[in-house]
């Protein structure tokens, strides 16, 4: 040992150095950015190390820039943050990254420990799966591991429109069901008219292009995407950018006009959420609304089915959502053979989000075995007719808690939450949100979305999702906490168990350091 003083830097602030010397022999950010001021004042030499390890790669770039500003450069030359692609050399680019550190460090006490054997191991193993199919998983997986991000989500929920032309009893806003809630005054008359600005939607789609999100563009909202005045027009632009897009929508509003419009454009799903075979049904769950509205909706579909067979192009695919609740568990199968009947694709029963003010929709034991033997039945009928019933509610029915009504883990995921690398959600007042549930980061009135995703602010919620048992205590600019009710019975976990089956089938769990489930 030379007896030179060093001082250590594990990351860029104090929560991520914080984050990073937890369990090691290191001092915290403050302490030692205190010690190393007092030090420098003596005029005696020191070191300042840079450990380069799998954890904090993504900010390293971060951390390097404040070293060199710490350490009183005389010449600032910012390092950017690392750009693994393209992933088929990826560990030549990180031996390059490396070497050009050293560069920038050349002739100032920073010093560049790339100390970690699992580091470049993970880059030579992705490289050996690099295709140009799988680059976009590959990149997520990796800023995952490195807890960097390196790629746009791939899920992002665009909410295009507040106000609807429904009151679908299970809706958590507009339902006469919802008016009990506790907030309900929230949700008024100024709420109801709040739309996504047409601008801010274009420039959210153009970072999200330049992110390099491709695969599915979601438009949705807390109300009916189609009463937007321009909603045709942000279908045109995100398929003008060739990305995957798919439109909710109660399908009322799929006159002739619009049909021809989103077929044109190319959209590529529809999901019509209806939940009703029969006009008794339709009636109940949309209390005041005319039973007629079923037979509108069933002339739009066939209009669009016929639309299709005469181009001879398939899109959009058609997704029929039936909320299963205790007025429409008796005709499961019926609301399949609807489906069928319209050219339908897919079926998607999607079990009820039991709410204090919606109890009376909750299944009942009754209606719970009407529901089991009405969705073998429907499977049936789907099969037959050459349609498919997603998946989603085997897991729901096998995760029920029939007293309550919840369905889910019921449980925080060991493995952490990945929802920071795969999703992202726009509210239609321009919040960010973390995930489905309302955990609001910043708003696109403020910051541009790539530079928010791409910032420190985003990485703090992302990496402390991460390790989530570690950071339920952490919360979002309006208090709402990073673990809530919805963490339990996650309505992403569709998205969030692909990410699980990629660390899995690239063989990645032992960088991960734990088992995914």
């Amino acid at each position: 040992m030379t007896g030179i003083q060093e001082f250590v830097l594990l990351g860029h602030d104090e929560a991520s150095h914080d984050a990073l010397a937890r369990g090691a022999d290191v001092a915290g950010f403050s302490e030692t950015l205190l010690s190393l001021f007092r030090f420098q004042q003596t005029g005696r030499a020191y070191r300042l190390l840079l450990p380069v390890r799998q954890r904090g790669l993504g900010s390293i770039h971060r951390t390097f820039n404040l070293a060199q500003k710490v350490a009183g450069a005389r010449r600032f030359d910012p390092l950017p943050p690392f750009e693994p692609r393209p992933v088929a050399r990826l560990a030549a680019n990180l031996e390059a990254y490396l070497a050009r550190m050293g560069e920038l460090a050349r002739g100032t006490p920073i010093r560049i420990q790339p100390d970690d054997p699992a580091l470049p191991a993970l880059a030579q193993h992705l490289q050996g799966h690099a295709s140009p199919e799988n680059d976009a998983e590959l990149l997520r997986l990796f800023g995952l591991l490195t807890e960097g991000v390196y790629i746009g989500p791939r899920t992002f929920h665009m909410d295009l429109a507040n106000s609807c032309n429904e009151n679908c009893a299970y809706c958590w806003f507009h339902s006469p069901h919802s008016k009990s809630r506790e907030d309900a005054d929230r949700f008024g008359p100024e709420w109801k008219r709040t739309h996504i600005d047409y601008d801010t939607a274009r420039k959210l789609v153009d970072d999200l292009a330049r992110l390099g999100t491709r695969e599915d563009i979601l438009l949705t909202g807390k109300g009916e995407p189609l009463t937007h005045p321009r909603c045709l027009d942000i279908v045109d632009y995100i398929k003008s950018k060739g990305m995957h897009t798919t439109l909710f929508t109660n399908g009322i509003l799929l006159e002739p006009s619009n049909l021809e419009r989103l077929h044109r454009a190319g959209l590529d799903l529809l999901y019509v959420s209806l939940s009703a075979a029969s006009h008794p049904v339709y009636e109940a769950l949309h209390p005041g609304h005319a039973g007629s509205e079923l037979e509108v909706v069933r002339e739009n579909l066939l209009a669009l089915q016929r639309m299709k067979q005469s181009s001879g192009r398939p899109c959009p695919r058609v997704v029929m959502v039936d909320v299963v609740n205790h007025d429409n568990a008796h005709e499961l199968a019926d609301f399949a053979r609807w489906s069928a009947d319209i050219g339908a694709d897919y079926v998607r029963y999607q079990l009820i989000h039991v709410q204090y003010y919606n109890e009376s929709l909750k299944l009942t034991p009754q209606d719970l075995v009407r529901v089991r033997a009405g969705l073998a039945e429907a499977k049936e009928v789907a099969a037959a007719a050459g349609m498919r019933v997603m998946e989603n509610i085997d897991f729901q029915l096998s995760t029920l808690v029939e007293d309550s009504g919840a369905w889910g883990r019921n449980e925080l995921p060991a493995e952490g939450c990945f929802a920071g690398w795969y999703f992202s959600r726009s509210w239609a007042d321009g919040t960010v949100s973390f995930c489905c549930s309302p955990k609001p980061i910043a708003n696109l009135d403020q910051t541009s979305f790539a530079s928010l995703w791409e910032g420190p602010r985003y990485g703090y919620y992302r990496n402390a999702g991460k390790h989530l048992q570690a950071n339920g205590r952490v919360r979002f600019t309006d208090g709402t906490p990073l673990v809530n009710g919805h963490c339990f019975s996650c309505p992403n976990y569709e998205g969030l168990g692909d990410a699980r089956r990629g660390l899995r089938n690239f063989g990645l769990e032992r960088w991960l350091g734990r088992t995914v489930g």
